[in-house]
């Protein structure tokens, strides 16, 4: 009835906040998470990319600090095309764009966050509502989910 991808996220979002609070993870991670991979989602059809895969790009961009395993570690447990893996390696790969993006947004290099925002023919505020509703919606998430 929700549709596959709406499933998928649905089960991220459960398994991250069961896990962390299984194991007393810092909602501020698990936060990060979800919000890089809200973001690197409704970034994903600008940049024309696969939603459900820049989703995951962004919630795995955390898991190294979550489970405290490398990220190589935890791409080899992961069928992930190797475009998307490369993004969590630090390549530079077709698929890398929205996480690039989030990252000189989180390190507030404006500069560069306005150079990729011409690239995406998108102006800076919408650059930064996109931001904020993917932090308004981790937020429920964690929220919802009692953390």
């Amino acid at each position: 009835m929700i549709g596959e991808e709406e499933f998928r996220k649905l089960v991220c979002v459960a398994s991250a906040t069961s896990f962390g609070k299984r194991f007393k993870m810092s909602s501020e991670l698990i936060l990060l998470a979800l919000h890089r991979a809200r973001f690197c989602e409704l970034l994903a059809p600008i940049a024309h990319q696969l939603q459900g895969e820049q989703y995951l790009i962004g919630l795995l961009s955390a898991f190294d600090a979550i489970l405290q395993i490398p990220t190589a570690q935890i791409l080899e447990l992961l069928p992930l095309r190797p475009e998307a893996a490369g993004v969590l390696l630090g390549e530079d790969t077709a698929a890398s764009l929205p996480f690039r993006l989030l990252q000189c947004y989180e390190q507030r290099q404006w500069v560069r966050c306005a150079r990729f925002c011409h690239k995406l023919r998108i102006s800076e505020t919408e650059l930064t509502t996109i931001y904020i509703n993917a932090l308004q919606w981790a937020t429920k998430e964690i929220r919802d989910a009692g953390m």
